[in-house]
């Protein structure tokens, strides 16, 4: 546990792999930064699931890109394709002018726990698990943290925040989004294949008119199917085993594959107004959200 009134450089707000990056490449240039995020990160398998070049060359100049160089993947294609499977567009996923991927997949979990050992171990980042951001004071950069019943004060000279915000910050900052007008749910089912070569290594998108889908290689044999929810079908009940099975039938049969995780979740299209309020820096889903498909 931290001391009250500790006072840091940075404080990080955010849970996921954007939020790791952020809290490495401040520790970089010897800021002391303290890193916000959850304990249980497999859980939110909601998280980044790919990265581009950029990212990748970030990772590199931080040294830990070849920490996690086998968990990634990298996919042959990006593709849109109708339901009967007939190829669209293809465009080969290729080297970049910095020598990385355009395009980096990986399993949530996997990735960011190797990222959270390497926040750990570096002396410039104090982690704290589950703490939220509460309340602030922009005029004297005090930040109150919350953990259950559990509540302490930093100082920070910045702030990054990666995740959506809750409403207090919202209010407190004044942020104006553009909506993008897209709201919908979507069920998400990562699986694991117990046989190689049953789903190509690509980044598909179906062109479906009635049901968007996509479906992602991952690492590991792992791939995320997407399914945008329709009108009047019900989260609680979509969000079932054999809702899955049936959704992935087009594809696979039950026994070619293990469901790792399921849920559902819900696609925004908006973005901020203003990426920064005075020491307040807003990136990833706190920025902007886009659709499946939008991206």
């Amino acid at each position: 546990m931290l001391d009250n009134n500790e006072s840091y450089d940075v404080v990080v707000a955010g849970s996921g792999l954007l939020g790791q990056v952020c809290a490495l490449l401040c520790a970089k240039y010897n800021l002391k930064t303290l890193l916000l995020s959850q304990s249980i990160i497999n859980e939110n398998a909601i998280n980044e699931a790919s990265f581009d070049d950029e990212t990748a060359r970030i990772l590199d100049s931080i040294g830990v890109y070849s920490k996690i160089n086998d968990l990634v993947n990298t996919p042959l294609f990006t593709d849109l394709v109708t339901t009967n499977s007939k190829i669209v567009q293809r465009s080969p996923v290729i080297k970049a002018k910095n020598s990385f991927p355009s395009l980096i997949t990986f399993t949530p979990g996997n990735l960011e726990k190797k990222m959270l050992q390497a926040c750990n171990d570096d002396p410039n980042i104090d982690n704290l698990d589950n703490f939220c951001i509460s309340h602030f004071e922009s005029s004297t950069n005090t930040y109150s943290l919350k953990k259950d019943n559990s509540t302490i004060k930093v100082e920070a000279s910045y702030s990054i925040y990666t995740d959506e915000i809750n409403e207090l910050i919202n209010n407190k900052l004044n942020i104006n989004y553009d909506d993008l007008g897209y709201s919908r749910e979507w069920l998400i089912v990562d699986i694991f294949l117990k046989s190689e070569g049953n789903l190509e290594n690509v980044f598909r998108q179906i062109c479906d008119p009635i049901r968007p889908t996509s479906y992602v290689a991952l690492s590991g044999s792992r791939y995320r199917f997407q399914f945008q929810l329709l009108t009047g079908e019900k989260k609680e009940e979509m969000a079932s085993i054999s809702k899955a099975h049936d959704l992935i039938s087009n594809w696979l049969t039950p026994n070619q594959y293990n469901i790792e995780y399921l849920s559902t979740f819900e696609f925004k299209g908006r973005c901020a107004n203003n990426f920064q309020i005075e020491n307040i820096f807003l990136i990833g889903k706190a920025a902007y959200q886009i659709p499946p498909y939008a991206a």
